[in-house]
């Protein structure tokens, strides 16, 4: 892995994550893959005007992620995730117009359609760390949910779970109640651009809960 040959931007922007990818298992459905592996080497940072860690953000796909010599995370569908207090203060402050070297180092990620769901086997929590809420203030937080947390996760992904709307119980959706993708819509009523939460079959979606953008 460390003769994995990275690309990145020479000018601005974060390209996306696919230039990582090392070694893909494609599935019947376009854009979704069955999995993939990606690492992120030691590299250079060169990209000026740009927050050079990962923001705080959310993805469709699901992500189980960690050090070759540390530990790991897992973010599933639609799971917030970000950098860590220390990691964001550093780079809000960071002189972008100078060229970052990051070494010492070798992160991996799986990447996958599905629901990744933590055996009985898995680790206790024994560490805290802060991390950065959308404001940007730090907040202590486990690395591993609570027994609690990880309940009331788990209720919302039941495969009994149905919908109020009809269409979304179909097996063929792609968006059924366990799986509620956020973005932003408008309609015939009000023309404002906001966010909502979409949830039915092929075009037709439905904000069951939207906020102005």
């Amino acid at each position: 892995m460390r003769r994995f040959n990275t690309i990145g931007s020479v000018s601005y922007d974060h390209p996306d994550p696919s230039i990582f990818l090392v070694l893909q298992s494609p599935s019947d459905m376009p854009g979704g893959d069955t999995i993939d592996f990606v690492i992120f080497p030691p590299r250079w940072l060169a990209a000026e005007d740009t927050f050079h860690s990962p923001w705080f953000h959310r993805n469709v796909a699901s992500e189980f992620m960690g050090l070759v010599l540390g530990g790991a995370s897992l973010h599933n569908c639609m799971s917030g995730h970000g950098p860590d207090a220390d990691t964001f203060d550093k780079a809000s402050n960071s002189d972008t117009s100078k060229p970052a070297k990051v070494g010492d180092t070798m992160a991996f990620m799986f990447e996958t359609r599905t629901l990744l769901k933590p055996t009985s086997s898995r680790s206790k929590p024994n560490s805290c760390r802060r991390t950065t809420t959308r404001a940007g203030r730090a907040s202590p937080n486990t690395s591993i949910r609570s027994n609690h947390e990880r309940d009331a996760l788990d209720a919302t992904l039941a495969p009994s779970l149905k919908s109020w709307i009809e269409s979304a119980n179909d097996p063929a959706n792609d968006f059924p109640i366990q799986n509620l993708p956020f973005g932003i819509f408008s309609d015939e009523i009000d023309a404002q651009p906001r966010a909502g939460v979409a949830s039915a079959t092929g075009s037709s979606t439905c904000p069951c809960s939207s906020a102005p953008a």
